[in-house]
């Protein structure tokens, strides 16, 4: 019985510096699903990538410390979220980028696929919409050492 005692004292100790709150668990799980969205959109051309990563670090940053780390040190993700919270913005190429790949797949999407107006419509107000979010995001800084 000691024994259990003791080990219920450690997860104690381990759990009280974390608060679990309704908005915590909200944050978190909107910064997976962004997190999931901008990974997609990397082999995807009609999401954009960049906002969706940014998306995740704000969540992270407030929801869970581990986790905006773990984000901070990914190979693609790290520069962009880095830059972006030291205020930096997001470089000209990035935007440029993102949108001539979002665009060329959506143009090539309904010329091979020849979808139903309906989804024509809808796959234009996503690319509208994803645009609006990417020329919005600042723009990036030219710093000088």
């Amino acid at each position: 019985m000691a024994g259990l005692a003791a080990n219920s004292d450690t997860v104690t100790n381990l759990l009280k510096g974390l608060t679990v709150t309704p908005l915590r668990i909200a944050l978190i799980i909107v910064g997976i699903m962004s997190l999931t969205l901008g990974i997609i959109g990397i082999f995807l051309p009609i999401l954009p990538t960049v906002p969706f990563i940014v998306l995740a670090a704000a969540c992270f940053s407030r929801g869970s410390k581990r986790m905006h780390d773990w984000l901070v040190r990914m190979p693609f993700a790290g520069k962009v979220i880095d830059d972006y919270e030291k205020g930096h913005g997001v470089s000209r190429k990035s935007k440029a980028t993102a949108l001539l790949m979002l665009w060329s797949g959506m143009t090539i999407s309904t010329i091979m696929l020849k979808p139903a107006l309906w989804v024509a419509l809808l796959l234009a107000s996503v690319a509208i919409g994803s645009t609006i979010i990417i020329v919005r995001l600042p723009k990036q800084k030219i710093i000088l050492p």
